[in-house]
């Protein structure tokens, strides 16, 4: 980024591609309050150099959405989302696996913030592009289905739930904390369940000794 700036400017395109992965860098680390002033001035950047609905916004505002979301700003992450949502329908269409992602994004922080039935309907809509986009296995899928597993664990649809866990292992993801993740917590002591947890801890012994 030091580069580029000195290169291009400290308000270029290029600075405000590298301020967002640094972004999502320092989020991962915890350091939210310094992400959050990367993402802001990602976006102003961007917006100022491209325009408030270009494209390119959608792959920003995701993720700092779910940056306000942990600091606790709900309206303002749902405003991203719903914003990289319209940008995204606009841009790519109905059914481009972008516009598949950011409903996916949305739907995350429905169910993060215990909008059950939301999340649920947002999850089904994100699923039905991207499995006409990537195929019905792919990998990308994974977390979906893992996230439909969980709603619907809590929404108390068992068999729904293990299904849809099962459709996460069969595209190859793979989640260690899956194994003591409370929204499975009704789904404790079934068999079937237990046989995809010794899958999960079996991949991840394989990734260790790899």
């Amino acid at each position: 980024m030091a580069i580029q700036e000195r290169a291009l400017g400290a308000d270029s395109n290029a600075v405000s591609m590298s301020l967002t992965r640094l972004a999502v860098a320092e989020a991962d680390a915890g350091h939210l309050e310094e992400a959050h002033a990367m993402f802001q001035r990602a976006l102003d950047i961007r917006e100022s150099v491209l325009g408030v609905d270009h494209p390119d916004l959608v792959w920003l505002l995701r993720p700092y959405g779910h940056l306000l979301r942990r600091l606790g700003d709900e309206p303002a992450a749902r405003r991203m989302f719903e914003r990289a949502i319209a940008i995204a329908e606009e841009s790519y269409g109905m059914e481009h696996v972008e516009t598949g992602e950011a409903l996916g994004s949305l739907a995350y922080h429905e169910y993060a913030t215990g909008n059950l039935a939301a999340a649920h309907d947002l999850s089904r809509r994100s699923l039905e592009i991207k499995i006409k986009a990537m195929g019905a296995r792919a990998r990308r899928l994974g977390i979906t289905y893992y996230n439909l597993a969980c709603i619907n664990a809590l929404e108390g649809d068992r068999r729904a739930a293990l299904d849809h866990f099962q459709l996460a292992l069969d595209t190859g993801w793979w989640w260690p904390g899956a194994e003591t993740d409370g929204d499975l917590d009704s789904l404790r002591g079934d068999p079937e369940i237990e046989v995809m947890l010794d899958e999960i801890r079996r991949r991840a012994a394989a990734a260790q000794n790899r």
